[in-house]
């Protein structure tokens, strides 16, 4: 799987693959940076079918944090990280991800 875009009503939902890893980097990229117009009000990150995440996916999200917080209207809290395996949410955790995003635990 790779990623996917649902740009609906004022919400941009990026659906993230099983093995979210650095090979989806331009992926992942173009996926916000080619989607945010004025409409989008909140970017949330689907982690319903990831199980697998390593740093560079981690390091991703901060890129995108950045660009937000540089080049969008967005409110960084407008950010969500949803649907979340147990694996998953083990890595934010530790990684303490739920202090830059709004995350559904």
């Amino acid at each position: 799987m790779t990623i996917s875009i649902v740009n609906r009503n004022d919400i941009l939902m990026i659906n993230l693959p099983a093995q979210f890893d650095f090979k989806h980097q331009a992926t992942f990229r173009k996926a916000y940076e080619d989607n945010l117009d004025k409409s989008v009000k909140k970017i949330v990150l689907n982690f319903g079918k990831t199980d697998y995440l390593d740093s560079a996916s981690l390091g991703m999200m901060l890129v995108l944090r950045d660009y937000i917080e540089n080049n969008s209207h967005i409110n960084l809290s407008e950010i969500k990280l949803s649907n979340c395996q147990e694996e998953i949410k083990q890595i934010l955790t530790v990684a303490n991800f739920s202090t830059l995003f709004s995350v559904d635990f």
